[in-house]
C-alpha cells in the first residue's frame, strides 16, 4: 500500500514533524500555516462511511468482507487475552476499550495480508496499558509475558525495539484521529445506564444488585461493540447508549429494547432513533459473529 499524504492542523496531533521558517511569511501567518505529514493512516474524518470501509486495505487486497470482520474480531480477542494476563477487573475492560480502537484504526491502514498477528497484537496490549494509566515498560511487558508463555517469537530476533515501533505506529494512528474519545466509552455506557435507572425508578422496584447487575452487562457490551465495525461508524454517545440499553435488555430479561434509552443520545429524537437503530443493529452483527464457530 502506498504513503498516503494528509493534511493536519497544528492543533489536531502532535506528531514529529520538522518546519522551517521563511522572511517572507510572517509569524502569525506562520503559526496558523497547516502542515503536510506523510503518514500510513486515513484521512481525518468524523466516522467512515458503509463506502469507505467497503474500500478498506483488505478488501482491496481481496478479503471478503465477512473474513475481514472475522480477522478484526480475532485480533481484538487475542489483545484481549494479553490483557487478562495484565490487569483486572474494571481496569480491563477500559483496557479493552483503548487496544479495539487501537486495533480498528491500523485495519483501515494495513492490511491483513501484510499483517504480523501476534506483533500487532502485543504492540496494541502495550499501548492500551499506556493510554489507561497502567504502563509498563516494554522491557517488563515483554519478560511478563514469557513468564506466562506466551510466544513473542513474532517480534523477532530484536522484540523490544520491534514492539516499540509497532506501539509507535498505533499511537500515531490514535493520536491523529477524532475518534481518540473512545476510550471513554465504558464511562458514557455507565452514564446512559444511571440514567436509564432514573427513569425506571419511578416505574419499578431497583435493587441494589439489580444495578450491580446492569452496570457491569453495559461494560460488557461495550467492550463488545469495540470488537466490531460500530467504533468506526457511530459516535461514542450513541455506542455508549446502545451497550447500556442491550445490557438492560439482557439483565431485565425484556424481549425489546427500552425505549428510555434512545432519548439519552441526541436532542433531535427523530435522527436518535435512526442512529440509534443502525447501531445495534451492527454492535449485535459483531456479537453474532463472535457466536459463530
Amino acid at each position: 500500500m502506498g504513503i498516503r499524504t494528509i493534511e493536519i492542523a497544528d492543533s489536531d496531533c502532535e506528531t514529529e514533524t520538522t518546519t522551517t521558517s521563511s522572511p517572507e511569511i510572517t509569524p502569525e501567518k506562520r503559526s496558523a500555516k497547516r502542515r503536510r505529514l506523510r503518514l500510513e493512516t486515513p484521512a481525518k474524518r468524523s466516522r467512515w462511511t458503509s463506502a469507505s470501509l467497503a474500500e478498506t486495505p483488505s478488501r482491496r487486497d481481496g478479503i471478503p468482507e465477512d473474513q475481514e470482520r472475522r480477522f478484526r474480531l480475532a485480533l481484538c480477542d487475542s489483545t484481549a487475552s494479553l490483557l487478562k494476563l495484565l490487569v483486572s477487573g474494571s481496569q480491563l475492560q477500559r483496557a479493552q476499550v483503548y487496544a479495539c480502537h487501537a486495533v480498528q484504526l491500523y485495519f483501515m491502514s494495513n492490511s491483513f495480508r501484510s499483517c504480523d498477528f501476534e506483533a500487532t497484537a502485543l504492540a496494541a496490549a502495550s499501548k492500551a496499558l499506556k493510554d489507561s494509566g497502567m504502563a509498563l515498560p516494554e522491557e517488563e511487558l515483554l519478560a511478563v509475558l514469557q513468564k506466562e508463555q506466551v510466544v513473542t517469537e513474532a517480534l523477532g530476533p530484536s522484540p523490544l525495539q520491534r514492539l516499540r515501533q509497532e506501539t509507535r505506529k498505533l499511537e500515531l494512528l490514535v493520536s491523529c484521529d477524532r475518534r481518540s474519545r473512545y476510550v471513554d466509552l465504558i464511562s458514557l455506557a455507565e452514564d446512559a445506564t444511571d440514567k436509564l435507572l432514573l427513569r425506571l425508578s419511578h416505574k419499578q422496584a431497583i435493587t441494589s444488585a439489580m444495578v450491580l447487575q446492569l452496570r457491569e452487562a453495559a461494560r460488557g457490551f461495550a467492550v463488545g461493540a469495540m470488537q466490531g465495525l460500530a467504533p468506526l461508524m457511530f459516535r461514542p454517545e450513541t455506542l455508549g447508549a446502545v451497550a447500556s440499553a442491550l445490557g438492560a435488555r439482557q439483565v431485565l430479561k425484556a424481549e425489546v429494547l427500552p425505549d428510555e434509552i434512545r432519548t439519552l443520545i441526541l436532542e433531535d429524537q427523530k435522527a436518535a432513533t435512526e442512529e440509534f437503530a443502525l447501531a445495534t443493529r451492527e454492535v449485535l452483527k459483531a456479537l453474532e459473529l463472535k457466536c459463530r464457530p
